[in-house]
């Protein structure tokens, strides 16, 4: 996992590294607006569909396994692992996608 924090954070790196000169002090302003006024939302939004998942999975498995003990930990290696950037990114880009036909 942490080789993919850091692959990831080295692509960032090499892109912001191909842009032109950026003012630091924009660019920060503009990832506080979009990534840390959206932290609520997401962390909700995420607890809740993580909830309901794990729900509908431990009544769907315990006619079949009949132990729904071990569901919870997996689904929650799903979640940070696969499920969680895709709605965080999908939620992100909403709310860019709001903000900017609000401002039109």
């Amino acid at each position: 996992m942490l080789r993919r924090i850091g692959q990831t954070a080295r692509l960032g790196w090499q892109c912001l590294g191909a842009l032109p000169q950026l003012h630091l002090a924009e660019v920060c302003e503009h990832a506080y607006e979009v990534a840390g006024r959206s932290a609520f939302f997401i962390a909700l939004t995420l607890g809740c569909t993580g909830a309901i998942m794990v729900v509908q999975a431990a009544s769907q498995a315990a006619g079949v396994l009949g132990d729904v003990s071990p569901i919870g930990g997996i689904f929650l290696q799903l979640l940070v692992s696969d499920f969680g950037p895709l709605v965080t990114s999908l939620l992100l880009a909403a709310r860019c996608g709001a903000g900017v036909a609000a401002s039109i």
